[in-house]
């Protein structure tokens, strides 16, 4: 029945590799529980920002109205995600970008296909799907290996195809003398410190505050409108689940969210954000907020 949730839809969320439990009660079992007095953000001013129904899966730009991509990745391996965000960006000359959240993915979601040179080939199929004007990388740790892969060709055997070697226009990089001189100059790498973070998390919440800034709509609402139509009433539940991905991953962001706290540093009036409940992760709101800060 449209508008239900069936015991398989649940059933199959709790085995999926993005299943929260924080989320999964809060969304499903009309349970918050991410959150607590020392939460950082407002759960109603972040719930007011999920207006957007339709995630986009490819470039999708309308005639008369400027808009460009950017795709920001925190890198990671086991035990963490590594997940590229696609923003959406609106210029306005009076009153800043406005930037949507149209897409998330979480590269490389099983064991076997979390190592780099997989994951770097699902990041360079977004490129030519939505031929953003900059991909931000976490060039920290682990990003440096990634980064190495990035400004490589790349062969994509189940494509039949060779992605080409994209490059970084940044010094900080490091990588402007190293990378191959005819790759796609369209990388910026982020080597964050205490007062690039406290940059990066004052630039996303003054973002979200300000209204500037939409997000998916709950899964649940995207269930419902999904199977008003002829054509979700036909799709099988697991192209249901696919449909609506992008949905439950932006519940997982905003779950993610919700379990940061902000303190001070002590340095030069800078914040650092703290998780209240250390088994939430915080990918998806690391390269959320790597690619709003690169707008703003």
């Amino acid at each position: 029945m449209t508008g239900l949730l069936s015991k398989d839809y649940l059933t199959e969320l709790k085995m999926s590799p993005t299943f929260n439990e924080l989320g999964f009660a809060k969304e499903y079992m009309s349970r918050f529980v991410g959150g607590s007095a020392d939460a950082w953000f407002d759960y109603e001013k972040l719930n007011r920002a999920r207006k957007l129904i339709n995630p986009e899966t490819s470039e999708k730009l309308r005639e008369g109205i400027e808009s460009f991509y950017i795709i920001s990745v925190d890198v990671a391996r086991l035990g963490c995600q590594t997940v590229a965000t696609i923003l959406k960006v609106f210029p306005n000359n009076t009153e800043g970008y406005k930037i949507n959240l149209v897409n998330l993915f979480v590269l490389g979601k099983t064991i076997e296909e979390k190592v780099f040179d997989r994951q770097v080939i699902e990041l360079k199929r977004l490129i030519t799907k939505f031929n953003p004007k900059e991909v931000v990388i976490d060039i920290n740790g682990l990003g440096v290996a990634f980064a190495d892969i990035m400004i490589k060709e790349s062969v994509d055997e189940e494509l039949g195809i060779v992605h080409p070697a994209y490059g970084f226009t940044n010094e900080e990089s490091k990588y402007l003398t190293v990378q191959p001189r005819n790759a796609i100059k369209i990388l910026y790498g982020i080597k964050a410190n205490g007062q690039i973070n406290s940059d990066m998390h004052s630039a996303l919440y003054s973002k979200i505050y300000s209204g500037h800034m939409k997000f998916l709509i709950p899964e649940t609402a995207a269930r419902g409108k999904l199977l008003s139509t002829r054509k979700g009433q036909r799709m099988s539940l697991e192209a249901q689940n696919a449909r609506l991905m992008p949905h439950i991953l932006t519940s997982s962001l905003m779950n993610e969210i919700m379990n940061l706290k902000i303190k001070p540093t002590g340095v030069n009036h800078q914040i650092a954000v703290e998780q209240i409940n250390g088994r939430t992760l915080k990918d998806k709101f690391s390269a959320l907020e790597m690619g709003v800060y690169r707008v703003v």
